[in-house]
């Protein structure tokens, strides 16, 4: 609680070797290694408290959000299963399957985190990105529609909206389009904004 991580590791490492299967001090060597930036030392504690105790979500949380996506993919759903209202865990989950490209379960995962978590831009913006690589735009462009009103940080509105430049754009709407990516590059200029800004008045005019 001081932030004394090192101090920390060392307390817990020696009472682990007095009580290797205190599944409580597992977690606080987890929690300790992950302050220290040690990802997979930490990964390796919260597996052994989860292998003592796995009625744990929040740990099986924290694997998902630390682990490689075949890991964090069962650790989220095994976690999900013991607290199926962690809106966040839905939305990393969503974040799996897109990567993986089945975009129809990232969808449904993105679904039920803006079910829980109604306020949640980046779940909207995720779920619209997995309809755009699906070529439903109108649904993609609505979602990133409300993704904005909901996001407050320009880089983040940024980023959404040149996405919906490119849902625009792939749709064949020209100049909603070049507007997206004008407003995007009004919030954080970039070259590339600029670029498809030109890109698309070259589509528009052929």
């Amino acid at each position: 609680q001081l932030g004394q991580s090192s101090k920390a590791i060392d307390a817990f490492e020696k009472v682990l070797r007095f009580a290797p299967n205190f599944s409580r001090a597992w977690q606080g060597l987890g929690k300790a290694y992950l302050a220290e930036n040690n990802s997979s030392k930490a990964i390796h504690a919260y597996t052994q408290s989860l292998e003592i105790d796995w009625n744990q979500a929040d740990i099986w949380f924290e694997l998902g959000r630390l682990a490689d996506d075949e890991v964090a993919e069962v650790s989220l759903r095994r976690g999900l299963d013991l607290y199926p209202q962690k809106a966040l865990a839905w939305n990393l989950l969503g974040n799996i399957y897109y990567r993986s490209q089945k975009f129809n379960q990232a969808i449904q995962a993105y679904y039920q985190s803006v079910q829980l978590k109604k306020d949640s831009g980046w779940a909207y913006a995720n779920m619209a990105l997995s309809y755009a690589q699906r070529k439903q735009y109108e649904n993609a462009i609505l979602l990133y529609i409300k993704a904005l009103q909901i996001l407050q940080d320009d880089q983040e509105k940024s980023n959404v909206l040149y996405k919906l430049g490119n849902a625009y754009r792939d749709s064949h709407k020209y100049r909603r389009a070049v507007a997206a990516y004008q407003e995007a590059s009004g919030l954080c200029s970039e070259s590339s904004f600029l670029d498809n800004i030109s890109a698309v008045l070259s589509e528009y005019n052929a």
